[in-house]
């Protein structure tokens, strides 16, 4: 199965309604060698209940699936939804740290976004800031002081006419470094 398409919302709204709430698991697998089927059956008191389907006898496989797929797709759904959690609380913390240090992990954010029609909110642009005095960048503001972003670096202009590097052995500063 190669490239599938995303589970849009509605679709998987249609498997969690099509999961019968009142046959639950476990269902089991009884093999009858005088009919030469398969019985996939839900638990009951009642010896003559519980039947959910039958299966020829060379679909064994197929009766296996069925009975396990009771307790798996719930399972997967939650498994989902655990997922989309964790990728909205990284998308959150993605945002945070480009508010911070104005680095901007663009490459990663798109790839966490990159599926259409899910329900995960994706964090605001985040507005680029300077390294050191967190002020935003302004392109405009190209002085040699100025709020504009100098070259690759993420620091403004100012603060890196402000950066007094010397040959002082102790010298440290977050642009030097």
């Amino acid at each position: 199965m190669t490239n599938p398409t995303p589970l849009s919302p509605e679709r998987e709204q249609e498997i969690r309604d099509s999961i019968p709430t009142v046959y639950g698991p476990p269902w089991t697998v009884h093999p009858d060698m005088d009919d030469d089927v398969w019985r996939v059956r839900y638990a009951t008191d009642h010896p003559l209940a519980g039947l959910v389907c039958e299966v020829p006898d060379y679909g064994a496989h197929l009766a296996e699936f069925i009975a396990t797929a009771r307790a798996a797709v719930p399972e997967l759904l939650a498994e989902i939804e655990r997922l989309r959690g964790q990728r909205k609380y990284l998308l959150t913390q993605l945002a945070k740290r480009d508010a911070e240090t104005g680095r901007g992990d663009r490459a990663l954010t798109e790839f966490l976004t990159a599926h259409p029609g899910e329900d995960v909110e994706t964090p605001a642009a985040v507005e680029e800031t300077c390294g050191k005095c967190r002020q935003p960048f302004d392109p405009a503001d190209t002085r040699f002081d100025g709020r504009a972003r100098y070259h690759e670096t993420p620091y403004c202009r100012g603060c890196v006419d402000r950066c007094h590097d010397n040959e002082i052995a102790d010298h440290r500063c977050v642009i030097c470094a």
